[in-house]
């Protein structure tokens, strides 16, 4: 998003149905090193690179039906996939 239009001085919003993933964006920390950490520190530099603000929400998993079809459907090719959305939603 950042490449393709200005994001400067603007609130970006996230919604997840990873408890887990939401509590690590919201204190912007983890109790561990590894790869979490990692992407917290990379996701830090691009809001600072960027200037802008994220915030993640939680949306229950039954009402967050397109992230759970994309986290489950690793065998679809990227057509079937888009044919598949395309159909259902």
């Amino acid at each position: 998003l950042a490449n393709c239009t200005s994001l400067q001085e603007v609130t970006t919003a996230t919604g997840t149905d990873n408890t887990s993933a939401l509590a690590w964006s919201t204190k912007r920390a983890v109790s561990a090193t590894g790869p979490s950490s990692y992407l917290l520190r990379l996701q830090s530099m691009h809001q600072r690179a960027h200037r802008y603000q994220l915030r993640t929400f939680y949306v229950p998993g039954e009402m967050n039906t397109m992230a759970d079809d994309c986290s489950r459907l690793w065998h679809l090719s990227d057509d079937e996939m888009l044919e598949y959305f395309d159909r259902t939603y």
